[in-house]
């Protein structure tokens, strides 16, 4: 039996509650713009176009007065591109947790007992989770950076307050690393469960190895810390968070929208 957007060899079961194709469509579809938009504030911001990054200068007036003179002008610069990442971070912990309900979809369209599926589903919630804590953990530093009148502060004041923004930056930022990492996996098992499962669109596989794949050299080049390689990490940055990752995302969610809509319709 063949019902619409599925395979030869899938049938509707009637246990599989109808509403899990409009869950599916909706949460596929605003995870796959909302990455889309997220991935565009985080280039606008990262590539310069709202203006320079500060950097640190070291003068005669020594290490502690040069230091604090280098984060009040980065709290300077956060405060006015503040828009960018209160924007950015909300859209991507929106976008990131509705990646949960999308594989839930995804084990609920074959059958809830698929191994390759379930697999899939708890590195993408893992990879899911991870993702909206590096939002978050980066928004936590806003708290800091939306007051002025830094410059007022004493030196030693204010080079304990950046220091400690920076701890919080670099959390985030393994956040980031660990939710690519676990995407790195469920997505690789996706494009088996792709290739294996009628339910599911097997021209998504190839799109799925390729996200595997490019997610876990972004993973290697922040572990091995490589120099050298900013141009690299931000093509790969686009290629995944522009094209990958929405692209995926939107089509599991259309396609299963259409599968299970169809699947009720004809029981």
């Amino acid at each position: 039996m063949t019902v619409n957007g599925a395979r030869p060899g899938w049938t509707p079961d009637e246990r599989i509650d109808p509403r899990w194709g409009r869950i599916a469509r909706f949460w596929g579809v605003l995870v796959g713009v909302g990455l889309l938009a997220g991935a565009i504030l985080f280039l606008i911001e990262s590539q310069g176009l709202l203006g320079a990054v500060p950097t640190y200068a070291s003068t005669s007036a020594g290490q502690l007065q040069d230091e604090a003179r280098y984060w009040v002008a980065f709290f300077a610069y956060r405060n006015a591109t503040m828009w960018d990442y209160l924007l950015r971070d909300g859209i991507f912990f929106v976008a990131f947790i509705g990646f949960i309900p999308l594989a839930l979809a995804v084990n609920a369209a074959t059958g809830g007992r698929r191994a390759l599926v379930q697999v899939t589903a708890g590195f993408l919630g893992v990879g899911a989770l991870f993702g909206a804590l590096n939002a978050v953990t980066f928004l936590v530093d806003t708290s800091w950076w939306r007051s002025t009148g830094w410059e007022q502060v004493p030196p030693e004041i204010m080079v304990a307050v950046g220091r400690g923004t920076e701890l919080m930056d670099d959390l985030s930022s393994w956040c980031g690393t660990a939710s690519a990492a676990a995407f790195a996996i469920g997505l690789y098992y996706l494009g088996k469960a792709c290739l294996a499962e009628p339910a599911l669109p097997r021209r998504l596989a190839p799109v799925a190895f390729v996200g595997a794949a490019l997610e876990a050299v972004l993973v290697l080049l922040v572990v091995l810390d490589l120099n050298g390689l900013d141009l690299v990490q931000t093509l790969l940055l686009i290629a995944t968070g522009v094209v990958i990752a929405p692209v995926i995302a939107i089509w599991l969610g259309v396609h299963l929208g259409r599968v299970l809509e169809a699947g009720s319709k004809h029981e």
